[in-house]
């Protein structure tokens, strides 16, 4: 039996690989050195700006949560709210632009650099208090990436769009495809039921009232459950209680980041295909037939 280096997996190739051709066996092969440092620098920074972006939503909640409960507003109305979302786009754009200049498999190391971000921001920006099990958090994920880009792919394969469909294809993807489509529906189940409890708990009159929550908040839920177990539970949706205040925003958030990890995989089709076709329709027609679309 042949040795396996577990050290050096881009050794691994699929029959599809194969077919499509060897992947490059340094960045220098297909990218230079320097572009890859300003993509994985761009990343950093576009994770810097957007944990910036959603600190900026959570301090609109702060706000719009201090005022009275006639005086609340939608966030739909709200500028922190707004100027939020403006600095999760530009992240986003930003990590769009570095994708041709770094591996996948990279990107998608550095975007936990997020955590990192939120130890720094959070502390200043909303005067949150660090615990030690943040702090280890942020040292596990340094560590974790810092693995992840030594040991990861350096270089990416030199793709046609019709490799890139077999890829699609091939069974591995889609049992992980599978895989993550019935874990958001589950997640997505678990939403939903929260949500028709916060429409049943508007209708039951235990929050938008004077001196109540304006919104249905899971700590508020687990300092007044009797409260909230008078108000009938939807047939269809469980509500759950007993797995502590943290499991709703738990599922928001897995459900939000699984969400992300899958654009940040398509945007990155979507700029190779891009870049393919300005490619072909920039060469001449003798060469254009050695590189089918």
């Amino acid at each position: 039996m042949d040795d396996i280096d577990f050290f050096n997996m881009t050794n691994f190739t699929t029959p599809v690989e194969i077919q499509c051709g060897k992947q490059a066996d340094s960045p220098a092969e297909s990218i230079s050195n320097g572009l890859v440092a300003m993509g994985t620098l761009l990343v950093i920074a576009a994770s810097f700006v957007s944990c910036f972006g959603v600190n900026l939503q959570k301090w609109a909640h702060n706000v719009n949560d201090a005022c009275a409960a006639g005086d609340r507003q939608t966030m739909m109305k709200n500028w922190r709210w707004w100027l939020g979302i403006v600095c999760m786009i530009m992240g986003s754009l930003m990590d769009m632009a570095a994708l041709p200049f770094v591996p996948l498999s990279r990107v998608a190391a550095l975007g936990a650099s997020t955590i990192v971000a939120n130890i720094i921001i959070t502390p200043i920006f909303l005067k949150e208090t660090l615990t030690k099990h943040d702090i280890v958090g942020c040292i596990v994920t340094v560590v974790g990436t810092a693995l992840a880009c030594y040991w990861g792919a350096g270089a990416e394969s030199e793709l046609d769009s019709t490799c890139l469909l077999l890829y699609f294809k091939e069974p591995l993807f889609l049992v992980y495809a599978s895989f993550v489509f019935v874990c958001l529906m589950v997640l997505f189940y678990f939403i939903v039921g929260f949500r028709k409890m916060s429409e049943r708990a508007i209708a039951a009159g235990i929050i938008r009232g004077p001196n109540q929550p304006y919104q249905l908040e899971t700590v508020w839920i687990h300092d007044n459950l009797k409260l909230v177990r008078t108000v009938p539970v939807d047939k269809h949706f469980i509500f759950v209680t007993k797995l502590g205040p943290q499991f709703y925003p738990t599922i928001h958030a897995t459900f939000a980041g699984t969400i992300g990890a899958q654009s940040v995989m398509f945007a990155k089709v979507c700029t190779f295909r891009a870049a393919h076709v300005l490619f072909i329709h920039s060469i001449s027609p003798p060469l254009r037939r050695r590189h089918p679309l």
